[in-house]
């Protein structure tokens, strides 16, 4: 079945050029296009609904839904979905939003491809002071928003761990290759270190051998002397 499936659907393609970050940047204007959470002229349909015909739903999707919970909470569940839709609860919340916009998320990208290769506390000429200073301030920020977000997909990963015991043909293939690629470069490296340690290994045995031959020569002449 397997096999008949990745006949007819296309192959993923791994190669794709990313938007985010280039010309659109992810704001919260973004994320209320693309989330699965009602708009307000959707709650407002709602809410003028009958509580009757929200209940009836609610429980006839509770009813559909499998038989983990029990009637208790399923209850519980109906009363807290009166006049909403019933939308699933994040495993692990999402920690926040970047405190930076779109407009300052483009600012900083152009500050960072400006002076991203520029040491810290350099002297260089004819950079401008104040992007500079605006430039590490919003790097400074940007690093705490990553170690934050790091940490949300490492908890992330931990919590919906069974979420990984199923992988599709191309995830698993990229996963595949790319754990034979870095066995690939841990193989290489182990080599190029024992080349190194082997060529190392025979400049000290032929400084040693030079040397070797240097005093052979003075206690040759050591001798010549002796006999004269």
């Amino acid at each position: 079945m397997t096999s008949m499936m990745a006949m007819g659907e296309p192959r993923l393609n791994w190669d794709v050029s990313s938007k985010n970050g280039l010309k659109t940047f992810f704001s919260r204007e973004n994320y209320k296009d693309h989330s699965m959470a009602p708009s307000l002229k959707e709650l407002c349909v709602l809410s003028n609904r009958r509580i009757g015909e929200n209940l009836n739903a609610s429980a006839s999707s509770v009813e559909n839904e499998p038989a983990v919970s029990s009637a208790t909470q399923a209850k519980e569940k109906v009363k807290t979905t009166v006049g909403m839709v019933l939308l699933p609860k994040p495993r692990v919340p999402y920690p926040r939003f970047s405190r930076f916009s779109q407009r300052e998320q483009r600012s900083y990208v152009d500050l960072l491809v400006k002076y991203a290769k520029i040491p810290a506390n350099s002297k260089a000429v004819g950079i401008n002071k104040n992007d500079y200073l605006q430039y590490l301030d919003m790097k400074k920020h940007v690093n705490e928003e990553v170690t934050e977000f790091l940490k949300f997909l490492q908890n992330s990963a931990k919590k919906c761990a069974q979420d990984y015991n199923m992988l599709s043909d191309d995830a698993r293939l990229f996963t595949e290759n790319h754990q034979r690629a870095n066995k690939i470069v841990r193989n290489y490296r182990a080599e190029i270190l024992e080349k190194t340690r082997i060529q190392r290994a025979f400049k000290e045995v032929k400084a040693m051998l030079e040397n070797f031959n240097e005093e052979l020569e003075t206690l040759k002449e050591i001798v010549d002397l002796k006999k004269n």
